[in-house]
């Protein structure tokens, strides 16, 4: 019974929010915004023939457009979480194919390494998933990685900047 009393403390209430409201005028911003850097990279995908699309994107776009402050939405932090989790997972994937274990390997060493050198990026975490889930090779971190990390950053780095009173990013 002591075990599960730590999970109570005194004056324990549930918040009555847990994120920060968004305004109407953000939501339709984050909206508007998401909405076209991801037909965007749809758009790119089917003019260049090969992909600028990631699940994880949408997850990004979420940080960038609905919450650019955080610092999860830094663009050191999409480009290097989205690297390492694709770099750790085919480096994983090559050496000791493509088990169960092995993804959840890769997605719990991503996470320590992104951690470790301060580019936490949640959505980034997914990759080593996606990655087993599609046939892919080592272009990968050209594309859609790195290509379509720096799509993500420049759009979100102009319409922020455009869209918001306040500036974006708010570091490298």
């Amino acid at each position: 019974m002591s075990f599960l009393n730590r999970f109570k403390s005194p004056g324990f209430s549930l918040p009555e929010k847990s994120t920060p409201q968004a305004t109407p005028q953000q939501i339709a911003l984050a909206w508007f915004g998401s909405l076209l850097i991801l037909v965007m990279l749809f758009m790119l995908t089917r003019a260049f023939s090969f992909s600028f699309m990631l699940g994880s994107f949408a997850g990004t776009c979420a940080y960038i457009f609905g919450y650019p402050e955080l610092p999860f939405s830094q663009p050191r932090n999409i480009l290097g979480g989205h690297f390492i989790s694709a770099l750790i997972s085919l480096i994983l994937f090559s050496a000791l194919g493509t088990q169960v274990w092995i993804v959840c390997i890769a997605i719990s060493t991503s996470i320590a390494l992104m951690m470790y050198t301060g580019t936490m990026h949640p959505p980034a975490a997914t990759n080593p998933l996606i990655i087993v889930l599609t046939p892919t090779a080592w272009s990968i971190l050209f594309s859609p990685i790195l290509i379509g990390c720096l799509i993500i950053i420049c759009a979100g780095y102009i319409y922020n900047n455009l869209a918001n009173p306040k500036s974006y990013p708010k570091y490298w």
